[in-house]
């Protein structure tokens, strides 16, 4: 008698698991490295805003300035926005984190389809 294995198998779980944890380590290391300071302050110190060189002269930061920063999932990382007066300037990350993030999402993904595949061809 031959034995039927319906679930993923020991080295699809494996798989899962391994490309779940690179994404989720990836995910972590992005968010606690934008985290160093606060978020303003990474937006301040890493100088991808606007030439601010004449306020950091005078060592004063009006709140009109002052960026805000957010976590984004799409690309992943920080984003930071300057509202200066009528204009509006926004740095997005680079696609740096996401590209190493995308091979542990892939990875974790492909056991899953192949076994929803063999679900869906056992119910034929």
């Amino acid at each position: 008698m031959e034995r039927q294995n319906d679930g993923l198998g020991w080295f699809g779980w494996f798989l899962a698991l391994a490309g779940s944890g690179w994404a989720l380590l990836v995910v972590t290391a992005t968010w606690f490295f934008g985290q160093r300071e606060s978020v303003d302050a990474r937006c301040i110190l890493d100088g991808v805003g606007p030439d601010l060189a004449a306020y950091a002269a005078a060592g004063t930061f009006p709140e009109a300035v002052i960026p805000t920063g957010s976590f984004g999932w799409f690309p992943l990382g920080w984003t930071c926005r300057w509202e200066l007066g009528s204009a509006i300037y926004t740095y997005a990350p680079g696609w740096g984190p996401t590209l190493l993030a995308a091979p542990g999402v892939i990875i974790a993904l492909i056991p899953v389809l192949f076994w929803l595949a063999g679900c869906r061809r056992r119910r034929r």
